[in-house]
């Protein structure tokens, strides 16, 4: 708890809010499909990643890049180098950014796939008419935001450090609240399970 506490002040001093719009000093991209790829697994250090699956066949992602100021006279830091990692291997597609020093906005559409893992440090996560896929998100500090159908879901957790959930379309089987921690365990009327983690911000799932 202690670690999400040390990363929300940190993203507070250093202005890492997530904007209405995508500010970028440069781009990356990615284009590939996914024959024989049945999980993907996206991560990303700071910024925001949006997901939207689309009847396609090919995974497209767009990564709209920020230099964060860094030292006293609050220069930016060169991002020149910072590369988008795409690495492929037993079914696995994993596309990374890891780099402190810059803030970097995800825009992915995706067709169907078994498995989805994302995990962000710091900002928001949304993905939009999710399918029929098993789903894990994480996110150390900020939001996470769901849409999609409940046809394809099955039993959910979704568990806040410091926060709160907001969920439609489930049915909720047990609900705790603490101080200032909640967790919902819940099901929708599929059969792939559900797990998002957010350590300090809010979880939103809203399901047809």
């Amino acid at each position: 708890m202690k670690r999400y506490l040390v990363m929300a002040v940190a993203a507070l001093l250093l202005g890492l809010g997530i904007q209405g719009a995508v500010v970028a000093d440069e781009t990356r991209n990615y284009r590939g499909d996914l024959d024989g790829i049945h999980k993907v697994v996206l991560t990303n250090n700071v910024g925001s990643i949006r997901i939207e699956h689309y009847d396609g066949n090919e995974i497209q992602v767009d990564v709209y890049l920020e230099a964060q100021r860094r030292g006293i006279f609050r220069r930016r830091a060169d991002i020149s180098d910072v590369e988008l990692d795409a690495r492929k291997g037993n079914g696995v597609l994993e596309l990374r950014i890891d780099d402190e020093n810059v803030s970097a906005e995800w825009i992915v559409r995706l067709p169907h796939v078994n498995t989805l893992d994302v995990t962000l440090g710091v900002g928001n996560v949304r993905i939009a008419r999710l399918a029929d896929t098993e789903l894990t998100v994480t996110v150390g500090v900020g939001n996470i935001d769901i849409g999609g159908q409940a046809d394809g879901v099955g039993s959910v957790l979704a568990v806040t450090g410091v926060g709160s959930i907001a969920s439609s379309g489930l049915e909720i089987v047990e609900r705790n609240r603490a101080i200032v921690a909640e967790d919902i365990k819940a099901s929708g009327r599929g059969d792939k399970p559900m797990e998002l983690t957010v350590g300090v911000g809010k979880i939103s799932i809203s399901l047809n």
